[in-house]
């Protein structure tokens, strides 16, 4: 590697550093909404637009590539998902079990109500945004 390679990667480098230190700053600052959705993809295109002084085409094409890696993202979480699923179900349902037999009739019969409360909601159960029933593994 010559001498003007190891200079572009060092600023490369140092630069996605900056942008990462920024970003993770700005999150751990901000509000605690998930991650990964239209709003955040808009929240960082406004934070670079601000940073780099990006014209309105640039923001819009970051905005495009932005959501389309999202878009990406959520198919890769919810195929992990689905393969850690089983693993998930069975850790709540042992930990499930765990409490009930420290509660008092009386708290199973309130966990019992809030749990069909639940059931009755239309979301559901969720991890991270993404639907989980575990009542196959109970």
């Amino acid at each position: 590697m010559n001498a003007l390679s190891i200079k572009i990667l060092f600023i490369i480098t140092a630069a996605t550093l900056l942008f990462a230190s920024a970003a993770a700053a700005q999150n751990s600052q901000g509000d605690r909404r998930a991650h990964h959705g239209a709003a955040d993809a808009e929240a960082r295109v406004a934070h670079m637009t601000q940073l780099l002084d990006l014209s309105d085409d640039q923001s819009a094409a970051l905005l495009e590539i932005l959501q389309a890696v999202d878009q990406e993202r959520m198919a890769l979480h919810e195929q992990a998902f689905q393969a850690v699923e089983p693993e998930i179900c069975a850790l709540q349902l042992h930990v499930a079990e765990e409490i009930r037999t420290i509660l008092t009739e009386d708290q199973l019969a309130v966990i019992e109500a809030r749990k069909s409360e639940r059931e009755n909601d239309r979301f559901g159960k969720s991890w991270r945004g993404m639907h989980l029933d575990c009542s196959a593994y109970e």
